[in-house]
């Protein structure tokens, strides 16, 4: 079964709410995030990155089902606990960072259509830096803000 993984650095974005307007006599659809762009080029720069590492296997775009598993480490507010690991309950939501990374895993080539996603997991936690030993887990907790990436094909049975 193929699957790839790969980290990407920096404060994940949302994809939300698109504007459109006519401009030239054309419509154009852009979004309201404006650090939607970076962050998606940076998702599709990182998986890349990491199927040239696995060009060998030659089957990416995967057409088939697809898992996908996400972890989103967001950067930690300074109002937040420094001795409890709380989870951030508040913006940008959840369904909405994953369309981000959805849309810039077809832009990368890794899969051929986001619509073959048919099963994710995601979670959205803060970074921690070992600064703050008592909720630091080595291992387990991020020192920045990224986005940990696993794309699984799935078998069509």
């Amino acid at each position: 079964m193929l699957s790839l993984g790969f980290d990407v650095f920096g404060q994940p974005a949302p994809q939300g709410s698109v504007r459109a307007f006519v401009q030239g006599g054309r419509a154009v659809v852009t979004s309201d995030n404006k650090k939607l762009r970076p962050w998606r080029d940076s998702v599709a720069w990182a998986a890349r990155e990491a199927l040239g590492k696995h060009r060998e296997r030659l089957a990416f775009p995967l057409t088939g089902p697809v898992a996908l598993r996400i972890e989103f480490w967001l950067h930690r507010p300074k109002n937040r606990s420094k001795t409890v690991d709380v989870l951030p309950m508040v913006p940008p939501d959840l369904d909405k960072l994953a369309r981000a990374v959805g849309d810039s895993l077809v832009n990368a080539g890794v899969i051929m259509d986001d619509s073959l996603i048919v099963d994710i997991r995601m979670t959205k936690r803060y970074a921690v830096s070992p600064a703050l030993p008592k909720i630091y887990v080595y291992g387990f907790h991020r020192h920045e803000p990224c986005a940990v990436v696993w794309v699984e094909q799935k078998s069509h049975a």
